[in-house]
């Protein structure tokens, strides 16, 4: 599998989303919506570690407005 790091813009997005607590792994999430736009689309995700120190790589794309469409698959 791939490795793939975040770029700063998603990180941001994803912080600016509404804080939530999970109570299982498997409902954590990329997807980020605003003002009614999918602006981080998740495709798929893995979870590479269980416990204190999780690790899920997600697999993910980004809406572009000046193309109106998605990125490619990040």
């Amino acid at each position: 599998m791939q490795e793939v790091s975040l770029e700063p813009a998603a990180v941001c997005q994803i912080k600016k989303q509404e804080e939530k607590l999970f109570t299982n792994i498997d409902d954590i999430t990329i997807e980020y919506t605003e003002d009614d736009v999918l602006l981080v689309k998740e495709l798929d995700k893995a979870v590479l570690s269980r416990g204190a120190w999780t690790t899920i790589i997600f697999k993910y794309q980004q809406w572009e407005p000046k193309k109106e469409a998605y990125s490619d698959d990040r």
